[in-house]
């Protein structure tokens, strides 16, 4: 029965698993300290992988370890400690599990999966789950080899190779996460999710341009959106005079993250006696931004339970204008939803500004330097350009920019604060020679992964096998709010975008705190964030045209002491001018767009 089942599982949660052999803990122990003897004596031919192969046993032993040193809670009566639990038991275990993961509730999740191992080592979903959940806790190297063991043991799982490809994009490791996410194609064509997640890794490959990522927008489209498309019946422009134009945002990050950043001033700033805002909120992590977008919406409609045929009804019965995808292919972008052409004008902006595939996308909000003239053609949506693909208000609690800190320090410090999976090799190639140029220079690195202890370690790896020391190197992990993060720039005195994938807020960060930064001209939009937003703020001097350029700047720039401090005290009130930083005349920009965009709908119906 139900009872019985909850029981048993109850019973095997409570019990205490059998302790490792005696032989096991000293054994684990001499093999640590071995390691560390051949690092600390210089001996590193095969450490990385000894201390990986230590590292997967303890893994898998983790839950045996813990209550080997402490108290055992009391044991439960339907199921002795050194009982076997039975199958049927295990897979109810393993439903809990699945559900606490899908509720937020990780911690636990893990908790149940752990102990399962302990009886079902080789447990393929419970490897791969136990996986996806130590990739959310930011532990990479952890997830990828629990991964690696649970498709070692079931080969054929789409799901398990889409996982992997996820993990190596955290890592860095583009090309193998490619393969692995064309795997998972391989084994499910019509796996949605792995698609998009191959195309979201584009951005991060040296040799993908904007034609190559289009053309893998319109290959999506063919497999996953035009079956769907077929069935769906146009919208219907609806009548506009006497009432405000009813604009709907789709996405799944109204909560802190560098989408709101950009979409949430723009809210703020909305003409109310003009535009009707709708959110359409897939967002599961709510937090104190998520009550903020509630309150500035006129409608709020969570879609976490909604289908996208559902939803595409749910849109069409709100009678909205204008659709807004701010996502992209990523994560709750819902591409199934405007496939079905839900609303008369669809628009794709902001979030991750590369197109769609969509011929049923209207509109993607760009300007002329994410989408040169040239280009323009390779999209299946119509290029719309505003002053600049985003706008930017900085937090409340920014600190103040403060003086150029090379002062203090008595050298130059170079710096970047993006994500660390854009730091690709090329990068770190082109960032050493800029140190071996500059001598007495130090770079700054700062991203939330530098907080694991090998990520951190891997990194400076990468810059050594370049001749860079690791004392030159300041390696910051995560910060506990945004006033500390920025607060991290009154460290830097010239900031260095990455490449293939540059940046987009941690730029305009950089610039708000008066940290000039030096990018180069990609050849792909995620590659030409940094390059708009500089022109936007009359910049142009600091964007490179090639890799040499880029190198040439960057050393001129950083040696320069006047330059330094001409920008250091004037960037802040020259952003806020700009146009990326007046936002009020952003929303007037994004508004008129929309009035366009509409207009041109209704008359395309009349005629």
């Amino acid at each position: 029965t139900g009872e019985a089942a909850r029981a048993a599982v109850g019973a095997f949660l409570t019990a205490r698993p059998p302790a490792p052999a005696a032989a096991t803990l000293p054994t684990w122990i001499a093999r640590a300290d071995a390691l560390l003897r051949d690092a600390c004596d210089g001996r590193t031919d095969g450490l990385a992988a000894g201390f990986d192969a230590l590292a997967t046993e303890l893994d898998a032993a983790d839950q045996l370890l813990v209550p080997a040193f402490r108290p055992a809670p009391p044991p439960a009566p339907a199921l002795p400690s050194s009982a076997t639990p039975n199958s049927a038991t295990l897979d109810d275990a393993l439903k809990l599990a699945v559900d606490l993961h899908q509720n937020g509730a990780l911690h636990e999740a893990g908790v149940i999966h752990r102990r399962i191992l302990v009886h079902t080592p080789s447990q393929p979903d419970t490897l791969h789950l136990l996986g996806l959940l130590a990739h959310q806790a930011g532990r990479h190297r952890a997830a990828a080899r629990l991964v690696d063991r649970a498709i070692r043991v079931r080969g054929t799982a789409a799901t398990y190779h889409s996982t992997r490809g996820i993990i190596l994009q955290a890592l860095g490791r583009f090309a193998e996460a490619d393969r692995s996410l064309r795997q998972a194609l391989a084994l499910r064509p019509g796996f949605t999710e792995a698609h998009s997640n191959l195309i979201l890794g584009l951005d991060y490959m040296p040799d993908a341009d904007t034609a190559a990522i289009q053309a893998e927008c319109r290959r999506w489209y063919d497999a996953h959106g035009r079956p769907h498309a077929a069935d769906a019946p146009p919208a219907r422009p609806a009548a506009t005079a006497g009432r405000r134009l009813r604009v709907g945002y789709v996405s799944s990050d109204f909560r802190q993250h560098p989408t709101a950043d950009v979409l949430l001033p723009l809210l703020y700033r909305h003409d109310r006696a003009a535009v009707e805002v709708v959110c359409y909120s897939g967002t599961t992590a709510r937090d104190a931004v998520t009550e903020r977008f509630q309150t500035l919406a006129d409608h709020w409609c969570d879609t976490t339970r909604l289908s996208d045929a559902e939803l595409a009804e749910r849109v069409r019965a709100d009678g909205v204008d204008i659709l807004v995808n701010v996502a992209g292919h990523a994560h709750g972008g819902r591409l199934g939803v405007f496939v079905r052409r839900p609303a008369p004008v669809q628009v794709s902006a902001w979030g991750l500004p590369r197109g769609t595939g969509l011929p049923q996308m209207d509109a993607l909000f760009l300007d002329p330097v994410m989408a040169p003239a040239g280009e323009r053609g390779l999209y299946a949506e119509t290029v719309v350009d505003l002053p600049c693909w985003l706008t930017y208000t900085a937090p409340d609690d920014t600190p103040p920019v403060v003086p150029p800190p090379r002062r203090r320090a008595g050298h130059v410090t170079l710096g970047a604060a993006s994500r660390l999976e854009k730091l690709s090799d090329g990068t770190v190639a082109v960032w050493s020679e800029i140190l071996h140029s500059l001598p007495a220079a130090r770079l700054l690195l700062k991203s939330w992964h530098l907080g694991e202890a090998g990520n951190a370690r891997d990194t400076l790896a990468r810059f050594a096998a370049h001749g860079i020391p690791a004392d030159r190197l300041d390696l910051i992990g995560g910060t506990d709010s945004r006033a500390a993060h920025m607060a991290v720039y009154d460290r830097i005195d010239l900031a260095l975008d990455p490449f293939p994938h540059g940046g987009g807020i941690t730029t305009c960060d950089s610039l708000w705190m008066g940290v000039p930064v030096i990018t180069v001209l990609g050849h792909a939009p995620a590659g030409r964030g940094s390059a708009s937003i500089l022109h936007a703020v009359g910049l142009d001097d600091c964007v490179a045209g090639d890799l040499r350029d880029y190198v040439a700047r960057a050393i001129a720039r950083a040696a320069d002491a006047d330059w330094l401090d001409a920008r250091r005290s004037s960037l802040r009130e020259r952003f806020r001018r700009s146009a990326v930083g007046d936002v009020g005349a952003y929303a007037r920009a994004v508004e008129d767009a929309y009035r366009r965009l509409r207009e041109g709908a209704t008359a395309s119906r009349r005629s």
